[in-house]
Order: C-alpha cells, then sequence, then structure tokens
C-alpha cells in the first residue's frame, strides 16, 4: 500500500479553503467516512496516511466542488508546491535551477510517497539539454489522481526555478493501466 506524507492532506484542506472557502471544506471532509475524516483532520503533517484516504478525499473534491472536472487536482498539485518550496524547501528552491529540479525531483517525490516494503521508486533521466524523463513505480491505477497532482506541482516547481517555455507531457500513465508514471519536461 502506497503511503503519503500528510503534509500533503494539510496543503490540500488550505487549498480547499482559500479556493471554495471554509464551509466547501466542511463539505468535502462530511463526505467522507469516518475513518477517512478522522485522518484529515487530525494526522500530524510529519506522518504517513493510507494514499488511498488522499485519494478520498480529492475524489470528494472533484465530485463535491469541481463537478467532476479533475483539474481541480492540477491546481492543488500546483499550490502545494508554491507552499512546499516557498516555507519547507526554501533554501533549496533558493539555490535551484531548472536542472537541480529534474535531477532533486525524485528525492522529494521518494520524501512524500512510501510503498511499504517496496520503496516507490523515482527516477530522473537526462534526454538532452533541458530535457528529462522522470519516473515513478509502484503505483496503483487506482492513483490516477495523484499522476494529475504530481503534474501540477511540477510545473510550478520548474516555474519557480525559472524555467522558460516548459512543456510537460505524461508518457506514461496510470489512467491507461502502464503501472507507472512517466513525464518527459523540457524547457529552455
Amino acid at each position: 500500500m502506497v503511503k503519503i506524507k500528510a503534509i500533503n492532506i494539510r496543503s490540500s484542506k488550505e487549498f480547499i479553503k482559500e479556493k471554495f472557502g471554509e464551509d466547501a471544506l466542511r463539505k468535502v471532509i462530511d463526505s467522507l467516512s469516518d475513518e477517512d475524516k478522522k485522518t484529515v483532520t487530525t494526522a500530524l503533517p510529519s506522518s504517513w496516511i493510507s494514499q488511498d484516504t488522499w485519494i478520498r478525499f480529492f475524489e470528494a473534491v472533484v465530485s463535491e466542488l469541481a463537478a467532476g472536472d479533475e483539474s481541480i487536482v492540477k491546481e492543488a498539485g500546483s499550490y502545494t508546491a508554491n507552499k512546499e518550496l516557498s516555507s519547507i524547501h526554501r533554501l533549496f528552491l533558493k539555490f535551484c535551477n531548472p536542472e537541480n529540479i529534474a535531477k532533486k525531483v525524485p528525492v522529494l517525490m521518494e520524501t512524500y510517497f512510501s510503498a511499504d516494503e517496496h520503496n516507490m521508486e523515482a527516477t530522473a533521466t537526462k534526454l538532452g539539454e533541458n530535457k528529462y524523463r522522470i519516473s515513478a513505480k509502484k503505483f496503483e491505477p487506482r492513483q490516477r489522481l495523484v499522476e494529475i497532482a504530481i503534474l501540477g506541482w511540477l510545473e510550478n516547481a520548474f516555474k519557480l526555478s525559472g524555467a522558460k517555455n516548459l512543456s510537460i507531457g505524461i508518457t506514461k500513465s496510470l489512467n491507461q493501466g502502464d503501472g507507472s508514471i512517466e513525464y518527459i519536461v523540457s524547457w529552455q
């Protein structure tokens, strides 16, 4: 089972509160099971929680607040990158450029995701000047919302590091049953 750092839930709740308001956040949380509700409201940011709880939270956001539009998850990923890279990892970003972001994405992903005894594997492979393949294995097909959130996180992280003419494409998708996530990132 893949686990995720609970700080992602905190950032996600902040995003929902800022975008839709406190009542909307309450509506999403109230729609969750008692167990998920407890996790979402009480988990410490540094603790590991089931990624399924995060997914169910965002399934509720998509259905309750976004009329089925999953792009809201990408927005949340972008918001999380902005929050993390301007607070927790601000020194990292201060000395970073797009190349360094590409090289460090696997380390950051492995900081926020865990797959129990079979650790999630993330890699960054240089394909050319200003072009990388970023991939992650050990995710389940149901976790495609995570794929969308990571896309939003990557876009904002690269922009914050100074990437110009950024292009990010998903070349392997959980949504298509590939069993892994793969992005091709390029910039000028």
